[in-house]
C-alpha cells in the first residue's frame, strides 16, 4: 500500500525536465521506475540491507519467515529497478550479488563527509592526561537494539569493578533508553554513564572525547566512524557489515566481534591504559580520513556515475540490473 501511494504521489509531479533521477531506498526506486518518463536514467542508492539486519536482530524483533522473505524480495526488486545501483561498500555489493543482482551494475561509492566541523588542532590533545581528568568514552548512536549498547554497558561494568578513570557518554535517543538505564543500574555502572539524549553538537562531543565506540550488531558504512576519524580519535567498533572497510584493525582503529562484551572490555582496557597507542590510532585515523573520506572524493565518484548513466541513456522505461529473478534464491531464508 505504501509503495502504491508513493507511485500516485510521484505521478502528480512533472519529471520531464530532468536528465537523471536518483533514489535512495528500494521502495522509492520501485515506485519511481514505474512512474518516471521512459527515457530518463534512474540511479538507485542503497544504504542498508534490511534482510541481514532482520537476521541479526531476531532476538529483539520476532519476524516471521514470510516477513523475512518479503524484505528480501523487496530489496531485490528495488535494486533491479534502476540503470545502476550505488552502494557505499563491497560488503553491501556482495549481499546484493547473493540475492541475484548482477555485479556489473553495482557501483561501490564510499561515503564522504564535510570534514571542517570535526578537524581540530592537537593543542588540547593531552590536556586530560596532564590534569588527570577521567577519560571520556563516547558512543553516538540511536538507542535501538541493533546498535549493541547492551554489550557496551556489560563491558563497562567489568571495567568499573577495577577502575574509575573513565566516563561513558551515550549520545542518542530511542526506545531502548529505559531498558539500558535499568541494565546499567543492575550492573552497578550507572554512575559512570550519562545518557545525553539527542544532540546537535556531535563534533564538539567528539573533539572532547578520548575514545569513540560503536558496538553495532549490524551496520553498513556508518558515518559516525568517518566523523570520529576526522576528529583524530581512536575508534573501537564491532566488525559488522562494511565497518572493516573503514577501519584497519590495529592500524587506525580496533575491531571486535559483534555481541562480545569480553572482547570489548579488553580493548577498552588497552586504550585506557596506553596513551601512546590511543593517540597513534587517532592520528592514523585522521590521515586515512583526509586521504579517502573527504566529501569531494564521494562527489567525484558520484558525478562520474551520473555522466556514465546519462551518456548511455536508454530508450526503454525499465532496465533490469540482472536476469529474471532466481526464485530459489529469493525464497531461501537463512537459518
Amino acid at each position: 500500500m505504501e509503495r502504491y501511494s508513493l507511485e500516485l504521489a510521484i505521478k502528480q509531479l512533472d519529471l520531464n525536465g530532468y536528465d537523471l533521477i536518483h533514489c535512495h531506498d528500494f521502495m522509492t526506486a520501485r515506485a519511481m521506475s514505474r512512474s518516471k518518463p521512459p527515457g530518463t536514467p534512474l540511479i538507485v542508492s542503497l544504504h542498508n540491507f534490511k534482510y541481514h539486519e532482520a537476521k541479526v536482530t531476531r532476538e529483539f524483533y520476532d519476524k516471521t519467515r514470510s516477513e523475512q522473505q518479503y524484505i528480501k524480495i523487496e530489496e531485490y526488486l528495488g535494486a533491479i529497478s534502476g540503470d545502476s545501483v550505488a552502494v557505499p561498500c563491497q560488503w553491501l555489493k556482495n549481499q546484493l550479488i547473493q540475492i541475484g543482482v548482477s555485479p556489473p551494475n553495482i557501483q561501490v561509492i564510499p561515503y564522504g563527509i564535510v570534514k571542517e566541523p570535526f578537524v581540530q588542532s592537537e593543542k588540547n590533545s593531552s590536556k586530560k592526561d596532564r590534569h588527570q581528568i577521567p577519560k571520556i568514552i563516547l558512543c553516538p548512536a540511536r538507542l535501538v537494539p541493533v546498535k549493541g549498547h547492551r554489550y557496551l554497558i556489560e563491558a563497562l561494568s567489568k571495567l568499573h569493578r577495577e577502575r574509575e578513570d573513565f566516563h561513558y557518554l551515550l549520545a542518542g535517543e530511542g526506545p531502548e533508553q529505559k531498558a539500558l538505564e535499568q541494565l546499567a543500574g543492575e550492573l552497578g555502572v550507572a554512575s559512570a554513564i550519562s545518557f545525553l539524549g539527542k544532540r546537535h553538537d556531535i563534533p564538539h562531543l567528539m573533539n572532547h572525547s578520548d575514545i569513540i565506540v560503536l558496538p553495532s550488531l549490524h551496520d553498513t558504512f556508518p558515518l559516525v566512524i568517518l566523523e570520529g576519524q576526522f576528529s583524530a580519535k581512536p575508534i573501537l567498533a564491532a566488525n559488522a557489515g562494511g565497518i572493516k572497510e573503514i577501519i584497519s584493525d590495529g592500524a587506525d582503529g580496533m575491531l571486535i566481534p559483534p555481541a562480545d562484551s569480553e572482547a570489548l572490555a579488553e580493548k577498552l582496557r588497552l586504550l585506557l591504559d596506553d596513551d601512546a597507542i590511543r593517540l597513534q590510532l587517532g592520528r592514523r585515523a585522521l590521515d586515512k580520513a583526509m586521504n579517502h573520506r573527504d566529501i569531494r572524493f564521494h562527489l567525484d565518484m558520484l558525478e562520474r556515475l551520473y555522466q556514465q548513466c546519462t551518456a548511455q541513456k536508454r530508450l526503454s522505461h525499465h532496465f533490469s540490473a540482472g536476469p529474471d529473478p532466481d526464485l530459489e534464491i529469493l525464497n531461501q531464508i537463512d537459518p
